[in-house]
């Protein structure tokens, strides 16, 4: 997670959203997830300093999946990385409006389970491929944001 706060600010993320799902691994404590926000936060500072960013991402605090789907921006294109399928997103980000705020959902290392998958296309999120290779979440996530960067232009 260090490693994606600190590459996420650099490709000018909004805002940061841990969650807990069934099969994230470990489940922090209260004073821990305290502990570990803080330290995230000391991290964007850094990778803003040294990308010469402005505006900080947004680090909330982690929460559980449940509450991360209701927490959505209601306008927002909403998107969830599946490594068992969904839609390629250059067709998606063809027919969507740039204007529109992403928020996209990535799993932790031993993926989404099925119920959480059909939660998220409940809450209006497009399941999304990103190829025929399992990425790890970090990879993903970043991978995303390039794309989006590349496309779209700065994302935050």
């Amino acid at each position: 997670m260090d490693y994606l706060i600190q590459k996420a600010t650099e490709l000018g993320i909004k805002r940061i959203v841990p969650f807990n799902s069934s099969r994230s691994i470990p489940l922090l404590e209260e004073p821990r997830q305290s502990e570990r926000r803080h330290r995230w936060e000391k991290i964007a500072i850094a990778a803003s300093k040294q990308c010469g960013r402005k505006l900080l991402p947004q680090i909330d605090p982690p929460g559980d999946y449940p509450q991360i789907l209701e927490a959505v921006p209601e306008d927002s294109l909403r998107l969830i990385l599946w490594e068992r399928g969904g839609e390629r997103l250059k067709g998606i980000l063809k027919r969507s409006n740039k204007e529109k705020e992403i928020f996209f959902i990535v799993g932790p290392e031993g993926g989404l389970s099925q119920k959480e998958v059909e939660a998220a296309t409940e809450a209006h999120f497009i399941p999304v491929t990103l190829g025929e290779r399992t990425l790890r979440a970090e990879t993903a996530s970043l991978c995303l944001l390039s794309i989006l960067q590349y496309e779209w232009g700065d994302v935050g």
